[in-house]
């Protein structure tokens, strides 16, 4: 697994600030006092964190229609949710107050594979990051609040971490820019120097824009202010199937398995008979348009039912809509496209437990491949190309969810049979059937 995805805060910086206008810089801080370690200004570890936020919210009275009240919420390895706090919001602002502690199930590993560049103290430390998010009066989810500044040359933010054990981490290391599924192309660097802990920490994080250079550390950082990330109400699950554009007209051509073989899968209760990967003569082609997602106005957006060859491995690479509008071409009875509880049964027929597992290489040998033929044939993004060619192995569910469809994800050490992805991606299908 590369760099990006082992550390959390990166995706996320990146994804909420640099989305977001950041062009205002401020003088005053608001709404957490600055400190290192457990809430000390002087980084002795002997005052106790403030875990009581009180936040002013940039241009907060204009959600006051919107937001009701206010949460965090995090899901375990198992996708329960748990409300660890809950608050209060009035006249664009909110109070909140973190738990003491943290269920240790709801932790992560700070590096899913140590670092080589890195200097870790206890490369088993845990820790979690925590987000505050907004609802409205029905208690739908309608956004989140992040702390940062910004302009045109750098971007800061504040990420609040609960850590099992005390930890530092000191160092510098490269960062990707593709996922764990493609070949890595170096992005920057990243330099660390934080001591964590145990308990409630705060993490700085400064991006440097020309110098492709995230500096993480736990020394305070003036000018934050809260801003509020506005989520639209999410569609009706049927959007997606409505909203389907075929690619390519309404004939899949001539639609088959890639070979005959059927696997046969029993165990725990469970029996199942899985086909090989789909194909469809329709497919046979380098082009391909999934279509995309307008974050703002979600009704805009256009996904497209499309599908492409996968050269040198079994199978075509179809987008959810593909799935869904051809379903019964694709999965002629008494196949049928597999539901979110199909891929969790044929984990627990194999021995699994049907949530979410890593570092269990031989696990993924011994059955997804051995057993069940998995083929890691990679994935295509919305515009066509190919990536996770030989590491992951991805494919759909019938089960969707706004613009996202649930997929079993596979890697050469995980498994992860409860995983979203956006509808416009081509995965690979497999049909099933009970007897």
């Amino acid at each position: 697994m590369k760099t990006l995805k082992r550390f959390v805060l990166l995706p996320l910086f990146c994804g909420l600030l640099l989305t977001t206008a950041c062009t205002e810089q401020y003088e005053n801080d608001n709404g957490i006092d600055n400190g290192y370690y457990n809430g000390d200004d002087n980084g002795n570890g002997d005052t106790p964190f403030n875990r009581t936020i009180t936040a002013v919210v940039e241009n907060g009275n204009n959600y006051n229609d919107i937001i009701s009240t206010v949460a965090i919420t995090l899901w375990d390895y198992d996708g329960r949710p748990h409300t660890i706090a809950t608050g209060t919001w009035s006249n664009g602002g909110f109070t909140i107050t973190l738990p003491e502690t943290l269920n240790t199930a709801l932790l992560y590993p700070i590096f899913y594979d140590t670092p080589q560049d890195l200097n870790i103290s206890d490369p088993s430390a845990r820790w979690r990051d925590v987000w505050v998010r907004a609802y409205d009066e029905q208690q739908r989810n309608r956004g989140q609040f992040s702390y940062w500044s910004g302009d045109d040359d750098a971007y800061s933010g504040l990420y609040l971490f609960y850590v099992d054990r005390d930890v530092t981490i000191t160092g510098t290391q490269p960062y990707f820019n593709d996922s764990d599924y493609g070949e890595p192309t170096i992005g920057g660097y990243e330099v660390w120097n934080v001591q964590l802990r145990a308990g409630w920490n705060r993490i700085y994080v400064t991006r440097k824009i020309e110098e492709r250079i995230f500096y993480i550390s736990i020394e305070p950082i003036s000018g934050l202010r809260w801003h509020f990330n506005y989520d639209p109400l999410p569609l009706p699950p049927d959007y997606l199937c409505n909203t389907c554009t075929p690619g390519w007209g309404e004939d899949l051509g001539d639609v088959s398995f890639y070979t005959n073989d059927t696997w046969t899968i029993e165990g725990n209760g469970v029996f199942q008979i899985w086909s090989d990967a789909v194909t469809a003569t329709a497919c046979q082609k380098t082009t391909f348009d999934g279509g995309f997602i307008d974050w703002q106005i979600m009704e805009n957006s256009v996904l497209n039912a499309d599908c492409r060859s996968n050269p040198g491995f079994s199978g075509d690479l179809f987008t959810w809509c593909a799935v869904m509008r051809f379903a019964d071409q694709l999965c002629p009875y008494p196949w049928r496209i597999p539901t979110l509880q199909d891929i969790r049964n044929l984990d627990i027929a194999m021995g699994g437990t049907g949530y979410f597992r890593e570092n269990i290489p031989q696990f993924v040998t011994d059955n997804f491949i051995n057993r069940w033929g998995a083929v890691f044939g990679g994935a295509s993004s919305s515009d066509g190309s190919l990536w996770g060619q030989n590491n992951s192995a991805i494919y759909w569910t019938q089960t969707g969810a706004g613009t996202q469809a649930l997929i079993l994800s596979l890697s050469p050490s995980v498994v992860s049979p409860f995983h979203g992805t956006h509808a416009y991606f081509g995965h690979t299908l497999r049909c099933v059937r009970d007897n």
